[in-house]
């Protein structure tokens, strides 16, 4: 995992420490660990498979701080991107940590915190399965043409279009109003995907017979 995402780790922030120093910027830039630490850019580069979980790792960590200030030390820390729903348990100000970590099957034993991570991210595309059951990802609608109500191009409904036709996004206010969102064009993806299909999977699976002898 270190040989694989090390030179690419390496050209990114090769690219990104040249661009601050042409920027004259006099700050310190530290990497984040799927520990829930940092490290300096030139230790990252070495130890690449340290930083693979360092994006979820931010969300428990953000949230020891944010609860602490309203005087809790335990919560639950939930992050919901575009692609995934992850979760963590903070106890005493502290997140869980795990060092039995896998990523696409592959076994990582390094100190990681313990996220627990489902497909059900704002992008992730709805969808019936052969047996009529609703499934959500890992198939992601991205930022763009992104979810059908964003009105954008795309047509698939997602978990942001059942969030708005559910009522628990305004459409007016979507990111601070920087995205308007279309409700009818959220319920027409939901409708033409979800419930059409739905019921014509319905119909052609078959049903159950129970025969008994008197």
């Amino acid at each position: 995992m270190n040989s694989y995402v090390g030179p690419i780790l390496k050209r990114y922030l090769d690219s990104l420490t040249s661009k601050l120093q042409k920027a004259q910027y006099r700050g310190v830039l530290l990497i984040m660990q799927s520990n829930g630490g940092v490290i300096s850019p030139d230790k990252a580069m070495e130890r690449a498979a340290a930083t693979l979980l360092s994006g979820p790792a931010g969300g428990p960590v953000a949230g020891v701080e944010y609860t602490y200030l309203q005087g809790y030390k335990d919560c639950l820390s939930v992050d919901m991107g575009g692609t995934s729903f992850d979760a963590s348990l903070v106890k005493d100000r502290a997140p869980t940590v795990t060092t039995a970590g896998e990523i696409n099957r592959l076994k990582l034993a390094l100190p990681m915190l313990n996220v627990v991570t489902i497909g059900a991210g704002g992008g992730s595309i709805g969808w019936i399965d052969e047996g009529s059951f609703l499934r959500m990802g890992p198939q992601s609608a991205g930022a763009k043409p992104g979810p059908a109500c964003y009105d954008l191009g795309g047509e698939l409904p997602t978990c942001t279009d059942a969030d708005l036709v559910l009522g628990y996004l305004d459409q007016d206010f979507f990111a601070g109003g920087r995205i308007p969102l279309n409700l009818e064009k959220g319920r027409r993806a939901i409708e033409k995907y979800i419930v059409k299909r739905r019921r014509w999977t319905s119909v052609k699976r078959p049903q159950a017979c129970i025969m008994s002898s008197m």
